[in-house]
């Protein structure tokens, strides 16, 4: 850009300040252009037509068999929105999912416990019911002529 501007004033009858305005000027429109040509990449982009049947660019099969056709940001909203149901959706069932897996895991200790407790009663009757036997046959050893043997395990008997 240097050489550029010595060539400017060396090879014109222009004052210094001119040359660099023109050059200026020239980096100013290139610039311009270059921001309008975003500008209708964009524009084109948006009033491009999406074709929600196919689920690409719209084509001239998609106008001839009268697919429903959006413009990119109305595509893009619809889809969004779709996505967003779903997933509202799926996070619902996985809380419900959820709920009914801590009832679940409230019923299991309920019953964990209630088998405790009889665990517990069984042996505290077991051991009730052990000691009542041995004063039976106590009972009986001293009233009669033979001994009566307690059984090692009463449950076999």
């Amino acid at each position: 850009m240097h050489m550029q501007k010595l060539r400017c004033r060396s090879s014109s009858s222009l004052p210094k300040r001119r040359c660099e305005d023109l050059a200026t000027n020239h980096v100013a429109l290139r610039l311009l252009k270059v921001v309008e040509a975003q500008e209708k990449a964009n524009k084109e982009k948006a009033e491009q037509q999406w074709c929600s049947d196919c689920n690409s660019i719209s084509s001239m099969d998609c106008q001839q068999n009268k697919h429903k056709t959006l413009n990119y940001p109305d595509a893009f909203n619809e889809h969004s929105l779709q996505l967003s149901s779903k997933i509202h959706e799926q996070h619902s069932t996985w809380v419900k999912v959820l709920e009914n897996w801590n009832k679940i895991q409230s019923v299991n200790q309920l019953v964990l416990s209630c088998a405790a407790w009889l665990q517990s009663e069984f042996s505290h009757r077991n051991a009730s019911n052990n000691s009542l036997i041995a004063q039976i046959i106590e009972s009986l050893n001293s009233s009669e002529e033979f001994p009566v043997q307690m059984e090692k395990n009463m449950v076999k008997t």
